[in-house]
């Protein structure tokens, strides 16, 4: 009962965590396609950190999932849509 309890936590945390990056990249960005490439980066570099983590037998801990935060995720997406949204125009 307690783990469904903290899986259901997590679960809508990252949620609602990742609805309010999308809403601060489109305030922010003004575009709404580089705000959707850059929040299309956090599913899938959470996905290729389960790949990872699988391939290489770490277990999923809170501890190990909660190292990954959305900040230095999006950081990245963000600065290489600044450019691309700069060179087009």
């Amino acid at each position: 009962k307690l783990v469904s309890a903290t899986v259901a936590t997590v679960e809508r945390n990252l949620t609602e965590g990742a609805i309010l990056v999308a809403a601060a990249l489109f305030l922010l960005l003004g575009n709404w396609r580089a705000a959707l490439i850059a929040v299309l980066v956090i599913p899938f570099s959470f996905l290729m950190m389960a790949m990872g983590m699988n391939a290489f037998r770490v277990p999923g801990n809170l501890m190990s999932l909660g190292a990954l935060d959305f900040g230095p995720i999006v950081d990245g997406a963000v600065i290489i849509i600044e450019n691309c949204l700069a060179r087009l125009a």
